[in-house]
């Protein structure tokens, strides 16, 4: 929720930038740094006392260079590959065949008259060469070749530079020079620059800005290859003076450019200095920031906003172009932010433990902003107030107005409405627990003030408040007021309530309070805040704006883009930054200046200053590192994309080529016994300090992306042969989704699912199969023969049984002729006894729902009715005449009830047996559906349900008028019992060439999907108590669907359970 402070922003405020500190014992180093890279994937190298330190956002590696040398300098060359120099050694970083970067030492290879140098201070890399600066020798290394620039006597390298994108070397005492094919030449007028110690040559304002130890800065021009115009910074402006003498006094040591319009500058003996390009002080970073008092040996900026220190002390990160400045206990400010305000050359604020004030830098300190405790007691302040002289002839709208010499600034605090005059506060009333303030501006000697108990009056008249009078009593405190175009005052209470005071202002009646509560329009009556919306009044609840229409008395929805504000409202439409620190806030309230977009908040922090951002890339975002991966012992990958195939071999050291691909590809193939693998991995993206999210997927064995977690480890076992892709990818705490990284490799099939296998076992299978027809053809032959032999054993046998069988046969042959009549005989009497069972089935079932209708549905009612005329037989002297006649109305009810049951129960039967014919007569729709319709009216009026027809009066049907009467009944009853109070029913028909189609719908409770296709069977009869538990046999619908048969139409049903449920009755015209 907004909290809206009506002020001009002069001067900002400078407060504490956003950082984290990394501790030796955090990445197990050395205290001291001395330099920073970053690769391809946005890993961050550091060269530490110790050696180099990689850090990838998640987890730090130690690589350690030569013996243990401390690395003093590092670099980075355009194929990513990362040089270092220590003591006494300098090299670079190579991949070993599992992307684990190790260090591979060149000076190794110097001759023995080159190896005894110390630090190696400087290493650059530019275009195909390495520069290694130590003070007395000059080491390149270049397509293989390593070569030395040794100095004679007392002469002496100091550092080096880029200028212009070519290699620049401080000789002291003598200038700059520039190298070409080992040739060295005096850049023409850095003669001026000898004997100064250059630390940094930074690009900036079309100069180039000469930063040295202990001489402070200069600018100089560099046209042509030439230094011209060579000036002192102090001479270009007193800002720049100011900057000059800081460095002089600290000692200059590192400078950058950012963005080409911000300098980051840091001393040996002072802080960080960030300058806009006019040399005017941004940011101080010091010990408050950074939590450490600690020298900046290195500075280097992301391409993310974030800036990172090499320190003597550990290594620490700034978000220095986050929109974030904040205030804590250490630069004198507590409590919960409640209001801020600025008047003269005071910056105040208002928190849960008192007032706190900054006073304008009359002069450059240095150093952040402090804030001072207003002495006083007032325990809780809640709001300012600017108060307008009344006599001021100029007079802007509370909206946009300022302060000026004559203006008051008033605060309520817990103990009181004071005057702040600068340091110092005087009480103006004696109201306790005030918390909203407001000038009233038809009479602007008025104060009006909500406190605890309502809402009081004061004057302002000659300097002093008097007239303290108490307008209007309310239960709940007063925390907010605002004032109409009318001049009538508005206020709103802490837990419900907003009132309107009119006449508070003039003497045209008495004064009048009108309350407004949730009838009129607001969603939440609690804490509403007022706001001045220049033209209109406007209320903040729940978040959304809403302005009073006095003539509807109701509250509407306002969009605050339509505000008319002279200028327009300059907002700020990046609030994804909010995000940054929406773990931090302890409210959702927020103060802000409407036309400069800055805003205050608290969070656990402090309190947070919140400055525009303008054109802040939220997609610049690298790809997630696949730091490792992992096959039971051995170790697969270590995070460097390479490859073996274009590799390079120098004096025996192979150069895999670093490919800068997030999509990894070395050509791994496990075999299917090693077939699980775990995968590590991190993010190097530092904005945030809160834990990265991850998804991952597995293409080849996943379904699909993971569910964002904070996991950095994945998992896979028992792998199926195939080729598989694992991919992670990851979001920023702004929501958005980084670039994917890729691993692929392959399992290898088992060796008994191989192809070699699968021929194998083709040629077994063949093999198999040839024994199979050898042994089962040696069988066969065998029973050949013996077959043979019984065959001639047999023959004379059957020649003997010949005749005999002869005369058999005859006998067999009339015989089976016999039998084949029985068969057909008994077949034909079968089909009739399955005919005659089936038809007693049926007759069972109809029995048994008889049986049912008879021993349950009938006997409940019948059963009530008898004991209810027991009742009336013994206690008919004790009911008064309108007991009797209800219970009577209840006994009738039942009666009919079971009457009707009786009724649908004697026409199935009849038409079961056949007693009913199909007699068609013309009859007239409408007319019919209204008879049916009375019959239930009773029932349609106790339950209020509304009954509507919809039939044309010229409608006429050629069918049997008693069937489709007791087809109607049926299913106009049904909706009746199925539908509740207050439910709604239509019967309507329409005609058209082919068919006349009748509708029953209602709204009832419909009928469950399972039901329907059982409501026309008598074997799977569905019987079910209506709304009001009516009872019911569940032989109506199957009366309805013969009756409507026989007519020759169709009876169908549509139904949701919940909904509704629709019958549709379908009469062909050729029937009408």
């Amino acid at each position: 929720m907004a909290s809206f402070q009506f002020t001009y922003a002069q001067a900002q405020e400078r407060g504490l930038l956003l950082s984290r500190y990394f501790s030796a014992s955090t990445y197990k180093g050395a205290t001291q740094n001395w330099g920073v890279v970053q690769d391809y994937r946005g890993v961050l190298y550091f060269a530490n006392g110790a050696g180099v330190l990689e850090y990838d956002g998640k987890n730090w590696r130690f690589i350690e260079v030569g013996e243990g040398a401390p690395v003093r300098s590092i670099a980075i060359d355009g194929n990513s590959r990362i040089y270092v120099g220590g003591y006494g050694e300098f090299g670079f970083l190579n991949p070993d065949n599992t992307g684990l970067l190790k260090y591979v030492s060149l000076s190794s290879q110097l001759d023995s008259a080159y190896k005894n140098f110390n630090e190696v201070w400087d290493t650059r890399a530019i275009a195909d060469t390495t520069y290694f600066l130590t003070d007395s020798c000059l080491f390149s290394w270049s397509k293989g070749k390593l070569s030395c620039f040794p100095l004679e006597g007392n002469r002496c390298y100091y550092l080096s530079h880029i200028i212009d994108s070519q290699y620049v070397v401080h000789i002291m005492g003598e200038g700059l020079f520039s190298i070409s094919n080992g040739n060295f030449r005096l850049i023409r007028g850095s003669s001026q620059l000898s004997k100064l110690k250059i630390h940094s040559l930074i690009p900036f304002n079309g100069k180039y800005l000469v930063g040295t130890r202990d001489s402070g800065l200069f600018a100089v021009d560099f046209v042509n290859g030439v230094f011209k115009n060579f000036m002192l910074l102090s001479d270009l402006s007193a800002d720049a003076k100011a900057i000059n003498s800081y460095f002089i006094r600290n000692l200059f040591y590192h400078g950058i450019s950012v963005n080409d319009s911000l300098l980051v500058l840091s001393s040996i003996l002072g802080d960080i200095i960030v300058v806009d390009k006019n040399f005017r002080v941004v940011d101080v970073i010091d010990q408050n920031s950074l939590g450490v008092r600690s020298t900046a040996n290195f500075l280097f900026y992301q391409s993310t906003g974030v800036l990172w220190l090499a320190l003597n002390n550990g290594i620490a990160s700034v978000e220095l172009t986050s929109p974030f400045r904040y205030w804590n206990e250490s630069l004198g400010v507590d409590g919960v932010l409640s209001d801020v305000a600025r008047i003269d050359s005071y910056f105040y604020v208002a928190t849960g433990s008192g007032i706190f004030s900054i006073e304008k830098r009359m002069a450059e300190t240095f150093k952040p902003d402090r804030f001072k405790r207003l002495e006083g007691r007032y325990e809780q302040a809640w709001q300012f107030l600017y108060f307008q002289n009344p006599s001021d002839t100029a007079w802007l709208k509370p909206l946009w107005y300022g302060s000026n010499k004559n203006t008051h600034l008033l605060v309520a605090a817990r103990t009181g409405v004071f005057e702040i005059s600068k340091r110092s506060t005087s009480k103006i009333t004696k109201v306790d627990f005030p918390y909203a303030l407001h000038q009233g501006r038809l009479n602007r000697s008025y104060l009006f003030v909500g406190h605890e108990n309502g809402v009081s009056r004061l004057r302002y008249s000659n300097g002093k408040w008097n007239d303290e009078t108490l307008l209007c009593k309310t239960q709940h405190k007063v925390v907010s007021m605002g004032e109409d175009n009318e001049g009538n005052i508005w206020f709103s209470e802490s837990i419900e309530g907003v009132g309107r005071i009119a006449n508070a202002q003039s003497n045209a009646g008495p004064i009048e309070i009108t309350r407004f509560d949730s009838t009129h329009g607001l969603p939440n009556m609690s804490h509403v805040r007022i706001m001045d919306g220049y033209d209109s009044l406007l209320f903040i609840a729940n978040g959304n704006f809403w302005v009073y229409n006095e003539n509807a008395n109701k509250f509407n929805p306002f969009d605050i883009k339509a505000l008319n504000i002279p200028g327009g409202l300059k907002g700020n439409s990046d609030t994804l930054f909010w995000k940054r620190i929406s773990s931090h806030l302890l409210t959702d309230e927020y103060v802000t200046h409407l036309n400069d977009s800055i805003s205050w908040v608290s969070t656990d922090k402090g309190i947070f200053q919140v400055r525009p951002v303008k054109g802040y890339d939220y997609f610049n975002l690298p790809a997630p590192v696949i730091s490792r991966v992992v096959n039971y012992d051995s170790t697969l990958f270590n995070g460097v994309n390479f490859s073996r195939f274009l590799a390079d071999t120098v004096n025996g050291i192979v150069l895999p080529k670093i490919l800068s691909d997030f999509k990894i590809d070395l050509g791994v193939v496990l075999p299917y016994k090693r077939n699980s693998l775990v995968f590590s991995f991190a993010w190097p993206y530092f904005v945030s300090d809160q834990p990265d999210l991850f998804s991952y997927q597995l293409v080849g064995y996943d379904k699909g992306w993971s569910d964002w977690s904070t996991d950095t480890r994945k998992e896979y076992t028992n792998l199926h042969e195939g080729k598989y892709i694992f991919k992670v990818k990851a979001k920023s705490i702004f929501g958005i989704e980084s670039p994917i990284a890729e691993f692929k490799f392959e399992v290898k099939s088992p060796w008994y699912r191989t192809v070699y296998a699968y021929i194998g076992y083709t040629l077994l299978g063949i093999l198999l199969i040839y024994l199979i027809v050898i042994l089962w053809h040696h069988n066969l032959i065998q029973e050949r023969d013996k077959l043979e032999r019984l065959v001639k054993k047999r023959t004379q046998e059957i020649l003997l049984q010949k005749e005999e069988l002869q005369v058999q046969a005859e006998h067999l042959r009339e015989t089976y002729e016999w039998i084949s009549e029985k068969n057909a005989m008994l077949e034909k009497q079968k089909n009739e006894i399955e005919q005659q069972k089936k038809k007693l089935e049926e007759i069972n079932a109809t029995k048994n729902k008889f049986f049912r209708i008879i021993a349950h549905d009938l006997r409940n009612p019948i059963s009530t009715l008898v004991n209810s005329t027991a009742f009336l037989l013994t206690d008919m002297e004790a009911l008064s005449p309108e007991k009797t006649k209800k219970f009577m109305g209840e006994l009738n009810r039942l009666a009919l009830t079971t009457y009707g049951l009786l009724e649908n129960l004697l026409d199935w039967s009849s038409n079961e047996m056949g007693d009913i014919q199909n007699k068609p007569t013309r009859v007239t729709l409408l007319h019919l559906v209204n008879q049916n319709i009375e019959l239930v009216q009773n029932r349609l009026n106790a339950k209020g349900i509304s009954m509507t027809v919809d039939i044309p009066q010229n409608i006429e049907l050629y069918v049997d008028e008693n069937m489709l009467s007791t087809v109607l009944r049926n299913l106009i009853s049904n909706a009746v019992k199925f539908t509740k109070s207050g439910g709604q029913i239509m019967v309507s028909a329409s005609r058209d060439d082919a068919k006349c189609t009748i509708l029953v719908r209602d709204n009832g409770i419909g009928i469950p999907e399972q039901n329907i296709e059982k409501l026309f069977r008598i074997d799977k009869s569905v019987v079910t108590p209506g709304t009001q538990n009516e009872k019911g046999s569940g032989i109506g619908l199957i009366l309805c669907k013969e009756f409507v048969e026989k007519m020759g139409g169709t009876i169908s049903v549509s139904s949701r359970q919940g909904v509704g449920t629709t019958f549709i009755i379908e009469f062909p015209v050729e029937e009408i």
